[in-house]
């Protein structure tokens, strides 16, 4: 087994990705990010293969306003095409959970259309008052309303001034990038796989993962057949991990490396909080595995030192996981979610540390030994 990357080296990947800027599915910030990851994959020498992956890109120019004021807002993307210019904007305070159902706005909009409003400003609950975006399967139904986003810091403003919003939206053809790399050896794989897109710089959501996500592919690069995929589209329904999951699943031949289990990295892999003695891993997170619960026990010993309990036997799964579950192979899946999710502030000073990280590779690493082992050398 190769050596780990140092607490240090580890941070030094998330504020990589991070400066990369804001990962949105289909942006230039896409793409640069797929070349960075490529770098750091093939300098191991992993061999890389990238999958474009076409879909129906959303873009929109907002300006919204109180009075003479400025305030940053985020479209809801896919509800609406084509351009408004209007002061009748309902304002609406919204629970957006911590910003994975597009759902919650479907009730709220709904009032507002019949109250005869041509657009809607969601002010996001938040602790801090920050803006929480909320992610937008491509499936979902579209309401045809004008949806923005601001933090709910703005909502006695809104509330108390003159609104006024001008905006244009329209559709084009997009696309982003799967990864995928395996070390060329034969036999069943071991794959680690993690999301590279999400909002803002996402340096907790998606940055922690996608660091120990590297120090585990060094780590078991010479250790027996292994794959890595990294998916673009997290945010619009996962569209990058569909894509991929169909194809293995489109013909009985195997397609690429034969995969023999799955570690999916998900969301806040080494995010912290503050707590009674300082920044503590959040307690949110969550392990889940298709193993029962006599054969993960390994897994569960593993994870216990940062804190993780697994839920054995699953069957309903978080993120990429609920893609991947589809091909039927054993499945591993960590995820969760910090104050600074799905928010601007999601940044790698404010939510993770080195001595995190390097506590949650070392976990990961020996969970997803245990699971292979478990696996695929009985």
């Amino acid at each position: 087994m190769g050596p780990g990357r140092t607490p240090d080296q580890l941070f030094r990947l998330v504020t990589e990705y991070e400066a990369l800027g804001v990962h949105r599915t289909g942006s230039a910030v896409d793409l640069e990010t797929v070349d960075w990851l490529t770098d750091h994959l093939e300098s191991a020498g992993m061999a890389v293969h990238r999958e474009t992956v076409s879909f129906t890109g959303w873009h929109c120019d907002a300006t919204l306003r109180i009075g003479q004021h400025e305030i940053e807002c985020l479209p809801v993307p896919y509800e609406w095409k084509g351009t408004i210019d209007t002061d009748r904007v309902a304002v609406i305070d919204l629970d957006a959970g911590l910003g994975g159902d597009i759902s919650v706005i479907a009730e709220p909009v709904t009032r507002a259309r019949e109250a005869g409003f041509e657009a809607a400003v969601c002010a996001t609950r938040h602790p801090t008052g920050l803006l929480r975006a909320i992610n937008r399967p491509l499936h979902a139904d579209a309401t045809n309303f004008p949806v923005f986003l601001v933090a709910g810091s703005e909502l006695g403003a809104l509330q108390a001034g003159d609104v006024h919003i001008r905006a244009s939206a329209e559709t084009m053809p997009a696309t982003t990038t799967n990864v995928i790399a395996d070390n060329g050896r034969s036999g069943k794989h071991l794959m680690l796989t993690t999301p590279l897109t999400g909002w803002f710089t996402c340096a907790g959501e998606r940055g922690t993962g996608v660091a120990v996500l590297i120090d585990l592919m060094n780590r078991l690069l010479h250790d027996g057949p292994l794959v890595v995929l990294a998916t673009g589209g997290h945010e619009l329904g996962y569209i990058g991990a569909e894509h991929w999951v169909a194809d293995q699943l489109r013909t009985d031949d195997a397609l690429g490396p034969d995969i023999g289990c799955i570690v999916h990295i998900g969301a806040s892999a080494a995010v912290e909080a503050d707590g009674p003695g300082g920044p503590q891993l959040i307690a949110t997170r969550r392990a889940m595995t298709s193993l029962n619960a006599d054969k993960s026990k390994g897994v569960s010993e593993a994870l216990s030192p940062i804190g993780l309990a697994v839920v054995p036997s699953a069957s309903t799964w978080v993120g990429e996981a609920e893609s991947l579950c589809r091909l039927s192979v054993p499945m591993l899946s960590l995820t969760g979610a910090g104050l600074e999710f799905h928010t601007p502030n999601d940044r790698a000073e404010r939510v993770t540390s080195p001595a995190a990280l390097a506590r949650v590779a070392e976990a990961f690493l020996a969970a997803a030994v245990s699971l292979r082992d478990g696996v695929l050398r009985r």
